[in-house]
């Protein structure tokens, strides 16, 4: 465990942003190709929300608050929203809505796709999403997820699953 931050390489972020930004586009393609307005409206809130609530509840409480952190950087973003929230711990609140949101915006594409499954695109588009979805959970897993499980200090994050299951694979004591 060290205090020190270390930034993320920028080149690897860039890669991160822009498979994030060609799932995020492909998602809310998949949606509007289908007409799923209702689902559109759910997505759009539960983006939304990731954007907002979700990180005044997590990343302002954070150590990478105000930082360019491995999560995408939400921890500069975050400092640009909200004030860093000292001592609070990460609630039940904060996890959920997370697990809530991120699950919505994932897998609401999937949900349309399957609502239109006679569809001719429907093995193409299935197969496609699906491998950005892998791509982008893998890239978050094993580079911020690990950043996060040897280096993190506060005592809050051994209660996130992708901390503990980090841990166990890079051996953190």
């Amino acid at each position: 465990m060290t205090n020190t931050f270390i930034e993320p390489n920028k080149y690897f972020m860039t890669f991160r942003f822009f498979t994030g930004i060609i799932q995020v586009l492909a998602a809310l393609s998949i949606i509007i190709y289908f007409h799923s307005w209702i689902l559109l409206a759910i997505w759009i809130m539960a983006l939304l929300l990731f954007g907002t609530i979700a990180r005044k509840f997590i990343c302002s409480r954070c150590e990478g608050y105000g930082k360019k952190c491995y999560s995408l950087y939400l921890g500069l973003y975050t400092s640009k929203l909200f004030s860093h929230t000292e001592g609070k711990k990460v609630t039940i609140f904060g996890g959920l809505l997370e697990f809530i949101c991120i699950g919505s915006i994932s897998l609401l594409p999937i949900v349309a796709l399957m609502r239109n499954n006679s569809s001719k695109e429907y093995p193409i588009l299935l197969i496609s999403y699906l491998a950005l979805l892998v791509i982008n959970l893998n890239l978050q897993f094993f580079h911020a997820c690990r950043y996060c499980s040897l280096n993190a200090t506060e005592e809050w994050k051994k209660l996130c699953p992708a901390y503990q299951v980090a841990s166990l694979l890079w051996n953190r004591k």
